[in-house]
């Protein structure tokens, strides 16, 4: 999670992605997945092992993460032509004069051993009922990279989202394989949103999400600090080995730090994200139809907290360009109990 820091609207894709990847059968009846997420079905005969679940779930590659969002922002801004998997008419000379996926990947592919092997856009419904159905499924990949990028020019998220599906085994298989927060008033069907809010969570409808696998070390337990303390997460679908988890609380007035931390059976801690330098934050992408979605305006994708005890958002080591943020020392003194305890 170091490299490029994959933004809140792709870790969120990522979360569900893999909720639908491991678990379809619950996917598919959950308010994530029923309505608005992809009702998949007779019609998913794209490809074999569609809808069918997957051994293992897809990690974030920082390389295909590059790679996607380049795609999604060049043609969300393109003046010439953005035809399918081709590169934007206006960026071809980057890649030698060259239009085609495959020199656009080969640029980004920056790992021996690792190929980018196909590219796909995935619509609101997930990919469970389209072409794309089986890259999602394909049971022997481990790596995937997701890319949303703002459109400078609309001020909104360009030309939805782009995903590209890798050949090559994962290097680490971390157990905590996808983490987000979102808002249920985006992310559920209005079907289901007094259902699983009023209902259930007496109105709140900030969520977080992990999907946490390990078939050795099982999670016992898994929690999300937010706002000052730690929040308990619940196992939503699935098992301790493959499941998924979430916290529902009431959405923040302002732009908060935040990390999620599960306890494994042997003891092991595991802390997203992994560097305890580092803190999510609660970005959102402007989707300028959300008229109806009460939240601050938040562009903090992440928080570092550097050696001299001070906090910038959107940053990292050797950068001193950002603002110090204003809860510096207490993200400081934080991190730091965090790598003392562990």
């Amino acid at each position: 999670m170091e490299g490029t820091h994959p933004n809140a609207e792709e870790r969120q894709a990522h979360a569900f992605m893999n909720f639908a990847r491991l678990l379809p059968d619950e996917y598919a009846k959950h308010p994530f997945g029923e309505h608005k997420y992809g009702k998949y079905g007779p019609q998913t005969t794209y490809a074999e092992g569609c809808g069918e679940p997957a051994p293992q779930p897809m990690w974030m590659w920082e390389d295909a993460n590059e790679l996607a969002r380049f795609h999604a922002y060049g043609c969300s801004e393109c003046d010439g032509k953005c035809k399918g998997h081709d590169t934007c008419t206006d960026d071809c000379h980057l890649f030698g004069g060259s239009c085609g996926f495959g020199d656009r990947a080969d640029a980004f592919r920056f790992e021996k051993g690792k190929r980018m092997a196909s590219e796909g856009l995935c619509g609101a419904n997930m990919c469970l009922t389209s072409g794309h159905c089986g890259a999602i499924f394909e049971k022997d990949r481990t790596l995937v990279g997701f890319g949303v990028a703002m459109n400078r020019r609309t001020e909104q998220v360009g030309n939805g989202m782009t995903n590209v599906y890798v050949d090559g085994d994962a290097p680490e298989k971390y157990p905590i394989v996808s983490a987000a927060h979102f808002d249920l008033k985006v992310k559920v069907h209005k079907t289901d949103f007094n259902r699983i809010v009023n209902d259930k969570n007496a109105g709140a409808s900030f969520a977080f999400m992990v999907v946490y696998f390990s078939q050795i070390n099982p999670a016992l337990r898994g929690r999300v600090w937010f706002k000052g303390q730690y929040h308990e997460m619940y196992k939503e679908a699935g098992t301790n080995k493959k499941g998924v988890w979430i916290s529902y609380l009431q959405n923040p007035n302002r732009c908060e730090p935040y990390f999620f931390l599960f306890e494994a059976q042997d003891g092991t801690k595991y802390r997203m994200p992994q560097n305890p330098k580092y803190f999510f934050g609660t970005a959102w992408m402007p989707y300028v139809f959300e008229k109806d979605v009460d939240r601050p305006i938040c562009d903090e994708n992440h928080y570092f907290v550097r050696e001299d005890g001070s906090a910038v958002a959107n940053s990292g080591p050797g950068d001193k360009s950002f603002a110090v943020q204003p809860d510096s020392n207490y993200l400081y003194l934080l991190s730091r109990m965090f790598i003392e305890e562990t």
